[in-house]
């Protein structure tokens, strides 16, 4: 069979094999936040919304500087919604079929790489079947990683089919694909440094690593100018080249122990890919508390690091592809790691998926050290154990994508599995309320903002219970504790519970504020009917006040 059909067949069959694993997701509704991330990005719109998209932040329900910016992956939204009519069904779709792509690619990555068949093979079914990829196609808000691991591949793969010589078509492909992976998610950013540490390390290349850098330059030079204009079209549509869309409890750090913590976090970026059993969609307090130098989990994390750089020597002599690996995964991974800019949380599980392309490489370099080193019965028992493990990994993402059936499985999981999260705390304070537990469900809301003092959530949702338990007086106290413009929420429950106090003139003056710092707020607008419909004399105060609970 010649060595292209023979690359594509192995491609194709692990595509299928991810369409397999993942087709128990097609017939799922909205879940978590997909309906949210959707809707507010102007998917419904279709693509008569296309252009403003790039005049848009992703989430258009916040203030400005904390939302990113990302327009390709609202185009992709919009494009479902066109075609599918707003199901969601058809967004799951597009994810599965996008994660069978991506499959296909790294299993051509691979190839490109040097890999033989069997490693080619082992290292895209790894990366297909992983559990540490369930969040991404399972929720439809994994698009954008989706998006940013296509190109990002799909950049070094051509890079990699290149040669010598690169060409101008070539070349123009690789920084259109760069800047596509950057304008779907902000770790795109990274491509040119992968694409320098792809050249350095590929097994293939013989000669100096740095003059063959220092030969690409027009490339390099080229990555550098669509950066230079993806970093200006952040700053003039966020206001910022990056957002302040930083977690409470890791903006209340001090910086070094930010960075205690994220050395500490990276025992569990190898339990997710080692050992993935334990999955969760929240590593906030108490699943991961901050970390010194005192600390146990410091030391192990540090250790872990150490124990990769370890192996990463000891590949460059074996194979280079696995020191690759472990490079590509270090370098993509490092804007979402904290060690450098704090972001909105400590760790998730959608953050490895271009990440661990680089892991399929470690596992590719692996299979093929193996083979050189076992002898007929060793290679049959090595063989046996890589399939009891694909095995097991793909079970356990078939189970794991039943967590993403619908918003109620998302947190009934993670309270049975996590209740210490302040998440479960927080969804567990609300199904007391449902149930007229009020005290029970004050005080589980008062645990969830123990663990995160600082979330705005928090006190936005004890002023909507105090509001629908006619207690405007201490909700308007509750929401004036914040500061204005933070949240729409907030602005809304202030109005809201004026209203209900009969103060119609304080109330105008709150709207009108209001709808001025959110004038795309769809919640805010809403309002504003329903106070013209009660003056109007056709709605009665006790709806106009009610809160909107659909958040």
């Amino acid at each position: 069979m010649p060595r292209t059909l023979s690359h594509r067949l192995v491609g194709a069959l692990v595509a299928l094999t991810a369409i397999v694993v993942y087709s128990n997701t097609l017939s799922y509704g909205a879940a978590w936040d997909d309906s949210r991330a959707v809707l507010v990005s102007g998917a419904s719109e279709g693509v008569s919304g296309i252009p403003a998209m790039f005049r848009h932040p992703l989430f258009r329900d916040v203030p400005v500087g904390r939302s990113p910016y990302r327009p390709l992956t609202a185009i992709s939204y919009a494009l479902d919604w066109t075609v599918g009519g707003g199901e969601a069904s058809f967004f799951h779709w597009s994810n599965v079929a996008l994660h069978a792509l991506m499959s296909a690619l790294v299993v051509l990555l691979l190839f490109r790489l040097g890999a033989t068949r069997i490693a080619a093979a082992l290292g895209g079914v790894v990366f297909a079947v992983h559990p540490v990829h369930v969040e991404v196609v399972a929720n439809i808000t994994g698009r954008s990683e989706l998006l940013v691991g296509l190109f990002g591949v799909t950049a070094a793969v051509l890079y990699l089919g290149a040669g010598r010589r690169l060409g101008l078509v070539r070349a123009l492909a690789i920084l259109l694909l760069v800047g596509a992976a950057m304008l779907s998610k902000e770790h795109g950013i990274m491509l040119p440094a992968l694409l320098v540490a792809v050249e350095v390390l590929r097994p293939d290349a013989d000669g100096n690593p740095l003059r063959r850098v220092v030969g690409r330059w027009p490339l390099w030079a080229g990555m550098a100018a669509v950066g230079v204009g993806y970093m200006l079209a952040r700053r003039a549509v966020l206001g910022a080249f990056t957002t302040a869309d930083m977690a409470p409890f890791i903006a209340v750090l001090p910086p070094w122990q930010r960075v205690t913590t994220a050395v500490a976090n990276w025992t569990e970026y190898a339990r997710l890919h080692l050992f993935p059993l334990d999955l969760t969609i929240d590593y906030g307090p108490a699943v991961i508390l901050p970390s010194t130098p005192a600390d146990l989990p410091f030391w192990a994390g540090l250790a872990v690091a150490g124990l990769a750089v370890a192996c990463s020597v000891w590949a460059y002599r074996q194979h280079r592809l696995g020191t690759l690996g472990l490079a590509w995964f270090a370098i993509v991974l490092l804007p979402s790691s904290n060690l450098i800019v704090p972001i909105a949380q400590w760790m998730a599980e959608r953050f490895f998926y271009l990440p661990s392309v680089g892991f399929s490489m470690a596992v590719a370099a692996l299979v093929m050290w193996t083979r050189t080193r076992l002898d007929g019965r060793e290679l049959r028992m090595a063989s046996v154990g890589a399939l009891l493990a694909v095995s097991l990994l793909t079970a356990r993402s078939w189970t794991r994508n039943q967590t993403w059936v619908d918003t109620g499985t998302v947190i009934a999981t993670l309270v049975a599995e996590h209740p210490e999260a302040f998440r479960a705390q927080w969804f567990v304070g609300r199904l007391y309320f449902e149930q007229g537990r009020i005290e029970e469900a004050f005080t589980a809301l008062d645990s969830a903002t123990t663990l995160q003092p600082n979330a705005i959530e928090f006190p936005i949702e004890r002023a909507e219970w105090l509001l629908r338990l006619g207690r405007s007086e201490e909700a308007e106290q509750t929401m004036r504790e914040l500061p204005f413009g933070r949240h729409a929420d907030r602005e809304a429950h202030l109005v809201r519970a004026l209203v209900a106090q009969d103060r119609t003139a304080a109330a105008d003056s709150a709207l009108a504020a209001a709808r001025q710092a959110f004038p795309a707020n769809q919640r805010l607008a809403a309002l504003e009917d329903s106070l013209r419909a009660l003056r109007a004399g056709t709605l009665p105060r006790s709806t106009a006040v009610q809160p909107d609970t659909a958040r």
